[in-house]
């Protein structure tokens, strides 16, 4: 569970023997006390360890592949965490190194193509990321007003402008976030195209309507018919949940 506060925003995991709890804040907003503070204060549990206090600038290798080097993870780069994306950045970066060196030769063309490749996803994914700031409502904090104000990246105005003019997300190359979870961030923050992609014209309205219900008669299905979370976990691990 991720829920905004503010100066940034708090996250809650359930692990199987423990609760996960951390806050990410501005610190040109808030103070380590005044973060601490709000951490503590919504814990539902007995604090088992104390919060260790971690500062991070946001950024990647200007060359993940410099020389007989490559690097991936942390090593290439970190992101503000909120779609936890460093772990699908390792998934992609090896993956990468699969597809570019399937017999272990390179050359400098292979090396640049891996860190354009890799500057783009790391782009596209920071711009993902500052969607959920820029279009924020809230106005219960200097620092949510500083995020609807701020300028962005080239990139990120025009694929918001594309959908505000076409009602399309157009795709770019390497990008990890697809259509789903760029509307699901504009129809959440009511940022709405002026008017619906003409392809819809296609498609009758009743098509449409069996389509969405079938969506959601599955979904529903789906959700019954899962377990529980600890069920879950007690069922695919060796210790069980507590």
């Amino acid at each position: 569970m991720a829920k905004a506060h503010s100066a940034g925003w708090q996250w809650k995991i359930p692990l199987q023997n423990r609760t996960g709890n951390g806050i990410v804040y501005s610190s040109k907003f808030c103070s380590d006390q005044q973060a601490l503070s709000a951490l503590t204060d919504s814990l539902t549990e007995p604090m088992l360890n104390a919060p260790k206090a971690l500062s991070f600038t946001p950024g990647r290798c200007k060359q993940a592949w410099q020389s007989n080097c490559i690097a991936i993870g942390l090593a290439a780069g970190f992101l503000e965490p909120l779609e936890s994306t460093s772990i699908a950045l390792v998934e992609t970066a090896i993956a990468r190194i699969q597809q570019l060196l399937p017999t272990g030769q390179y050359t400098e063309q292979t090396q640049q193509q891996f860190n354009d490749i890799t500057a783009l996803e790391y782009e596209h994914v920071r711009d993902f990321i500052i969607l959920h700031y820029k279009l924020n409502q809230r106005t219960d904090s200097a620092m949510w007003q500083y995020c609807r104000d701020m300028d962005i990246p080239p990139t990120l105005a025009e694929k918001m402008q594309a959908f505000k003019d076409t009602a399309d997300v157009l795709p770019r190359a390497w990008e990890m976030f697809g259509k789903d979870s760029w509307l699901a961030i504009f129809d959440g923050f009511n940022y709405l195209p002026e008017q619906y992609h003409p392809r819809a014209d296609n498609m009758p309205a009743q098509y449409l309507i069996e389509q969405l219900n079938f969506m959601q008669n599955t979904v529903a299905t789906l959700t019954q018919q899962t377990s529980a979370h600890s069920e879950f976990l007690s069922k695919f691990t060796k210790s069980a949940c507590s």
